[in-house]
């Protein structure tokens, strides 16, 4: 999955959740149904990913389920919802799961589901609650000095400040989230110059643009 062998991956869950049906696992039938919800919404195949969120979450649904395992159904469940476009939906699935998580002391989780709310509220345009989202994460993630996630989440926020016309914090806001790519993944590196290539651009900063642009794609 990792690899992007994502046929691969499909055919090794298929046979895994076979065999975890016949032998009642459970939870571990769960956890193999979200993966596959995962792959099913990277692949753009959104009916198949909706049902294996839900039948996780049947097989989850406490009081007698498993109720890790359930906040992660919900939040894939959610995720499929806003793929979709069915954002109300979207925010009521993520909002029980970071509910859930945070119930459970998973704060690292919730600190995620947390980053997928800021994106769903950002895609309502509705910016103030899309930025409390993506602080209350960045707060988690300063804590625990992750630069993957710190950048992922800064780079976020400043698009927000960009949406806002708040061009000068985007700016620095920005830089600060390439910082931390560069300790993070070439990807990600490329990722948040992507977005600093498109603020220059529309603030008409086209040397700084194209310079940007070049370096993502070395």
């Amino acid at each position: 999955m990792l690899r992007g062998d994502h046929k691969a991956s499909l055919e090794l869950l298929d046979e895994a959740i076979r065999d975890l049906r016949n032998a009642g696992s459970t939870e571990e039938l769960a956890a193999a149904l979200i993966r596959r919800s995962a792959i099913n919404r990277r692949l753009g195949h959104y009916e198949n990913a909706l049902k294996d969120a839900q039948d996780a979450i049947e097989l989850t649904r406490p009081p007698f389920g498993a109720p890790q395992k359930y906040a992660e159904a919900l939040r894939a469940e959610g995720l499929v919802y806003f793929q979709t476009g069915e954002l109300a939906d979207a925010l009521w699935k993520l909002r029980e799961s970071y509910r859930r998580f945070q119930d459970l002391g998973m704060e690292s989780d919730a600190a995620k589901v947390l980053l997928d709310l800021g994106v769903v509220y950002s895609a309502r345009a509705d910016f103030d609650q899309s930025e409390k989202c993506y602080t209350s994460s960045l707060e988690y993630w300063q804590a625990v000095q992750n630069p993957l996630w710190l950048a992922n989440v800064l780079n976020n926020i400043g698009m927000i400040q960009y949406l806002r016309s708040q061009f000068e914090q985007a700016v620095i806001t920005l830089e600060r989230s390439l910082s931390y790519s560069r300790l993070a993944s070439p990807r990600m590196q490329g990722y948040v110059l992507t977005s600093l290539g498109d603020l220059y651009r529309d603030v008409r900063a086209l040397k700084e643009a194209r310079q940007a642009y070049n370096q993502a794609v070395e």
